[in-house]
């Protein structure tokens, strides 16, 4: 969230909210916030967000197919969504619609390299090729179409992205 910055947005929008657990920083950070995702268990986010005591609406949705005016968001948060995603350019084509001139969208990404693949192993989980659809070369590639890439974060900080676990970027529409 640091590449976010430290000023106030007045809309924001959690694209792919998950269990929302972004959405008390995310608050704090705009006025107006807005959340989704496809899943069935909001009703178990919308509960957390009355007793977080969090303000902001929340939906369920896809992110190829946004019901949101076109120029509304000052900035998107879309963390662990688009390797998931069928049609990637759909999915990049909403979030360059919604977002404003000058606006952001940050997105958090997982590499998958063979240390993040011994790590899905030993915790007995699927593979991500078995799971993502895109890996993160072939989104940034994609979001880079469309907009400005400004800043990246790794996690760990190494010497190259490929043996990173996670990257986050911050993208500004032209």
């Amino acid at each position: 969230l640091q590449l976010m910055g430290s000023g106030r947005s007045r809309t924001l929008l959690d694209a792919g909210c998950g269990g929302g657990v972004f959405l008390p920083e995310l608050s704090r950070r705009c006025e107006e916030l807005i959340a989704f995702d496809m899943h069935d268990h909001l009703t178990r986010v919308r509960a957390m967000m009355r007793k977080e005591g969090i303000q902001g609406k929340l939906c369920r949705n896809s992110i190829t197919h946004l019901p949101f005016a076109g120029n509304f968001f000052d900035r998107i948060v879309c963390v662990s969504v688009l390797e998931f995603v069928d049609d990637l350019p759909a999915a990049v084509a909403e979030l360059h619609r919604c977002v404003k001139r000058g606006g952001s969208v940050l997105l958090g990404i997982p590499v998958v390299n063979p240390i993040s693949k011994l790590g899905y192993r030993l915790a007995r989980t699927p593979l991500p090729e078995d799971v993502h659809r895109w890996d993160w070369k072939q989104i940034i590639g994609c979001v880079s179409e469309r907009f400005r890439l400004e800043g990246t974060r790794r996690f760990p900080r190494v010497c190259s992205p490929r043996y990173s676990l996670f990257m986050a970027c911050r993208f500004v529409k032209a």
